[in-house]
């Protein structure tokens, strides 16, 4: 078996497998290797963003890569932006019209995005 890389859940190294890849939002992994025991793998998919989530997450993508910026540090000048007025109108709008549970969804495929690109 030719490893390239180990399932890691939560800090805990579960196996071994072959090969990854993206495919529609899961992760399909080929020649896996348990490390012993049993364990249940399911998919969980990410939530579909409505048009204002991905505005906004668009442009939280935008400033990190302009910026080079720690996520955390994106995450604070956006709000700054916010409370000071600065943000394009659209980006703006888009914010107010979510709720809680809206900006929380859109933080997390924005961490998501964030570790992603750390591992290219």
């Amino acid at each position: 078996m030719n490893v390239i890389g180990k399932l890691i859940i939560q800090g805990k190294a579960w196996g071994e497998f072959e090969s990854a890849k993206r495919s529609k939002g899961n992760i399909e992994i080929s020649g896996y290797r348990s490390y012993g025991g049993t364990h249940t793998v399911r998919m969980v998919d990410q939530p579909q963003l409505n048009e204002n989530q991905q505005i906004v997450l668009d442009y939280l993508k935008g400033i990190a890569v302009k910026n080079d910026n720690a996520p955390i540090v994106t995450f604070s000048a956006f709000g700054y932006q916010h409370f000071g007025a600065e943000l394009p109108t659209d980006v703006e709008k888009a914010y107010q019209s979510m709720n809680g549970k809206q900006d929380l969804v859109v933080m997390s495929a924005y961490v998501n995005w964030a570790l992603e690109q750390e591992e290219e």
